[in-house]
């Protein structure tokens, strides 16, 4: 009796059917239904809004799910439009860097060239002006030299001819000297001149005007013998004169 009374009937499914579809119904069921009947269609009622509320749900995680995907493919998309962007702009700098260091190498290379040719141009013409200096000093120095040997040569020439002609009044003037302390003799039957070691030497020089000292008396001195030198025999020589 008790299972019959726990059991739901094919009809009675249709009946809780009915009623909860029939519209002008309140919570208060009739009065001809029993307790139990109430609480399972109460029961049925709340599964149903249960599921009603779990398939919503899903619903909405799904479609959350799907509008997380999506923005996530969306920034995705972005983040690889930002970096193909990046990517391109990068290389972009990279190649116009590369291309300026490549304009700055070739111009420094052009200026150093250019510093090298021109200190090469400046150092041809220092060498050429040194060149040139040192060509005028050697033909100077030359002309010096050659001047230095004339004026030499001219001076010898002068004082040759300066010596010749004092030679020349030294002959002239041989006369009015007092004659020389050679002494003439024969030798073999033959006159010959030979030197008197008794006699002063003949002057080397001779004024024409003697000067004529003041006379001092002189005082007595104890006379010593002479020694007898060797007079040199003289041998003219004009450079001894001037």
């Amino acid at each position: 009796k008790f299972q019959r009374k726990n059991r739901i009937t094919a009809h009675q499914k249709d009946r809780l059917a009915d009623y909860d579809t029939t519209s002008g119904h309140s919570e208060n069921m009739d009065t001809g239904l029993s307790p139990w009947e109430q609480w399972l269609i109460q029961k049925t009622k709340e599964e149903r809004v249960k599921k009603q509320q779990m398939k919503k749900h899903k619903v909405e995680v799904r479609e959350q799910k799907e509008q997380k995907a999506k923005e996530r493919q969306q920034k995705e998309e972005k983040a690889e439009e930002k970096r193909s962007e990046w990517l391109k702009q990068k290389n972009y700098e990279e190649s116009l860097r590369k291309k300026l260091e490549k304009q700055r190498i070739q111009t420094e290379t052009e200026i150093k060239a250019q510093q090298n040719m021109i200190t090469k141009m400046k150092a041809e013409r220092k060498f050429e002006e040194w060149k040139e200096k040192k060509e005028m000093m050697e033909r100077e120095k030359k002309e010096q030299e050659l001047q230095k040997k004339r004026d030499i040569e001219l001076a010898e020439k002068c004082k040759k001819i300066k010596a010749q002609q004092k030679y020349e009044e030294w002959l002239r003037s041989a006369k009015d000297r007092p004659k020389s302390s050679q002494s003439f003799g024969y030798s073999g039957g033959k006159l010959t001149g030979y030197h008197d070691t008794g006699a002063y030497p003949a002057p080397t020089f001779y004024n024409p005007i003697p000067w004529h000292p003041i006379p001092i008396p002189k005082t007595q001195k104890t006379e010593r013998p002479k020694s007898r030198t060797r007079s040199k025999k003289y041998v003219w020589n004009p450079q001894k004169y001037f």
